[in-house]
């Protein structure tokens, strides 16, 4: 089923069975036998336990303290895995510069760092128990697999989740004022993960805001693409400064660091400008508007006021 709450479908039920069916599907990737499909296997369960952190954020003021242990162990499993994924996505970052820039004269530049980088796949995959690291996630997603049939959270559908949903994104219209102001490696990582767990809130509640006239969910589906280019190009350039020697000639690594930053330049500049227009309205303001775009898709007497008082509520008791 879908990656969103169904109409008609009490939120609650709704997150954990979502939930759950994201547990098996990364616990299923993680135990694929087929070598040549293990990356790809791990890249998907990855994606999996992002969207499962998105779940816990948007129940945790209802979750509390178990919802934070909840985040951590996921947090922790998604590490576990990312240096057997990392190696890749470099080799994925270059191809991409190669596609932007496939008539720049670096380009015999760039295919020797390419081919360094997949020296070094090849050596991380060996060098990896592969076996043992996909089976201790698998592990720990099993244990939250038998938590989440234990999550409570009150029945009053929209307040369910109406706390959550403001505070990841006030916390977006944070990080993007700190990122303009300071637009360093640090503050645009911050930005990316909070666009992205607000894309992933806009995805669980897609089938209200699908009423909206904003399409909400694609748009901040290509902010949170940008930001990852962005960080992706951030750490090739981090791995190219940090052992050049590894990459070939001297004149090989200065060529493709000035196609980062120019790659950098631009994606930093289209992604400004469409955080701007996505955060550009208050969290009050856009609680509301969404409390109603939810009461219209449900039928139902939750009315945009109760929402606002509740996140006020919740505005005071965390301050």
């Amino acid at each position: 089923m879908p990656y969103r709450i169904i109409h008609n479908e009490r939120v609650a039920q709704g997150l954990r069975r979502i939930a759950t069916e994201e547990l098996e599907a990364a616990i299923a990737q993680l135990r694929e036998e087929d070598e040549s499909r293990r990356d790809e296997g791990i890249h998907q369960a990855r994606k999996s336990i992002k969207k499962l952190r998105g779940i816990v954020k948007l129940l945790s003021p209802c979750l509390g303290e178990d919802g934070g242990k909840d985040d951590a162990a996921l947090r922790d499993t998604g590490r576990a895995l990312s240096k057997l994924r990392d190696a890749a996505a470099l080799i994925e970052t270059v191809e991409a510069l190669s596609e932007r820039y496939f008539s720049d004269p670096a380009m015999e530049q760039l295919a020797v760092v390419r081919s360094a980088l997949r020296r070094r796949l090849e050596d991380t995959v060996r060098g990896e128990d592969c076996r043992t690291v996909s089976g201790g996630a698998v592990a720990s997603l099993k244990l939250l697999k038998r938590r989440v049939h234990r999550w409570q959270a009150p029945d009053s559908e929209f307040l369910t989740i109406a706390q959550g949903f403001e505070r990841t994104y006030r916390h977006g219209r944070k990080a993007l004022k700190r990122a303009v102001a300071e637009p360093d490696v640090d503050n645009l990582h911050s930005l990316r993960k909070r666009v992205k767990e607000h894309w992933y809130h806009v995805r669980l509640l897609d089938g209200a805001l699908r009423v909206s006239p904003e399409p909400r969910e694609k748009a901040l589906g290509e902010l949170q693409e940008l930001l990852g280019d962005h960080h992706n190009l951030a750490v090739l350039r981090d791995v190219l400064s940090r052992d050049p020697a590894a990459f070939g000639a001297k004149k090989t690594v200065p060529a493709v660091l000035d196609l980062i930053g120019r790659a950098q330049k631009e994606l930093q500049r289209t992604a400004f400008a469409a955080a701007g227009i996505l955060y550009a309205a208050k969290p009050g303001e856009h609680i509301r508007q969404v409390a109603a775009a939810w009461q219209a898709w449900r039928g139902e007497a939750e009315a945009a006021k109760p929402a606002g008082r509740a996140v006020a509520k919740h505005r005071t008791s965390a301050a």
